[in-house]
């Protein structure tokens, strides 16, 4: 069953990097008409922040996949709430919820977050031991 749980990531982290480099190709084509356009205006631009954040949360997204790390989870959180920051028409309660959002967020990494979550994650995807700190530490006393 593991096994199929693998293989069927797999197929949508296929399906979102196909997707990824049409938006990407869309995203070009939508920079270069609004470079050459003479009544370039604001809103393009900010439909265009939106389509690029998209684009940038969807490649966390595929490394939230790929490392499986809680570290990797911050990071897709972090930049959706930016997005809605940078890109959204929001009210002064919605930004000031998204900056403490933003603010809990990285008190969490701070203070919570343990980084050896993430060297276990790897070790246990390469098959590899995570050295022990300890032992090191014993050694020199």
């Amino acid at each position: 069953m593991l096994h199929f749980v693998y293989y069927f990531e797999l197929i949508i982290a296929v399906m979102l990097i196909i997707a990824l480099l049409v938006a990407l190709v869309a995203l070009g084509l939508q920079l270069y008409t609004g470079i050459t356009q003479t009544d370039a205006d604001i809103f393009g631009l900010f439909d265009f922040l939106g389509k690029a954040f998209r684009v940038i949360i969807v490649v966390e997204f595929l490394k939230m996949l790929i490392k499986q790390t809680p570290g990797s989870m911050i990071e897709i959180i972090l930049f959706s709430i930016a997005r809605q920051l940078v890109v959204e028409h929001a009210s002064a309660l919605e930004y000031l919820l998204c900056i403490i959002g933003i603010a809990i967020l990285f008190g969490i990494r701070k203070y919570f977050y343990v980084s050896t979550f993430d060297e276990e994650a790897k070790s246990k995807a390469q098959s590899l031991p995570v050295p022990n700190k300890n032992k090191d530490d014993e050694r020199d006393h």
